[in-house]
């Protein structure tokens, strides 16, 4: 092993990897995230066995960059955070102050379809439009 890593391909090759991994994209430093090898699907079906119910796009995120003490991994993940969250506050007090035809309010939670567009708009999405955060969930959360 240590006669493979003395080669200059092998060098190259890890200065190259290791540039990816720490590509500081916008300023805000290289995208980490603390659920190991498991898939964001996988974390979204741990979350359902766990709360007893299907989580939102948005809690996934949440718990993927989110260290045991609650602070964030990277200041990207942080940022996408404090804007879902006022997101989803202003949609909700909208809903709060929203009242039917007959003078009642008609709702006062959020589908799992408008809290998929809040965080689409709290989000950023890279050169080839895949948004940041939950990896491969958003082609399954779109049924592809």
């Amino acid at each position: 092993m240590c006669d493979y890593w003395d080669t200059k391909e092998a060098q190259t090759k890890s200065a190259t990897t290791s540039a990816a991994r720490m590509f500081d994209s916008n300023g805000v430093g290289p995208h980490k995230h603390v659920s190991k090898s498991m898939s964001y699907i996988q974390v979204e079906l741990e979350m359902e066995v766990e709360w007893g119910k299907p989580p939102t796009i948005g809690e996934v995120f949440i718990r993927t960059p989110t260290k045991n003490n609650g602070t964030f991994v990277d200041r990207k993940a942080q940022e996408v955070h404090e804007a879902y969250k006022k997101n989803k506050a202003t949609k909700l007090a909208a809903l709060e102050n929203y009242e039917s035809f007959d003078g009642t309010s008609s709702r006062s939670e959020i589908s799992q379809e408008e809290d998929y567009e809040i965080f689409r708009r709290s989000t950023v999405t890279n050169d080839k439009r895949e948004y940041f955060g939950v990896g491969s969930l958003w082609s399954y959360i779109n049924g592809k």
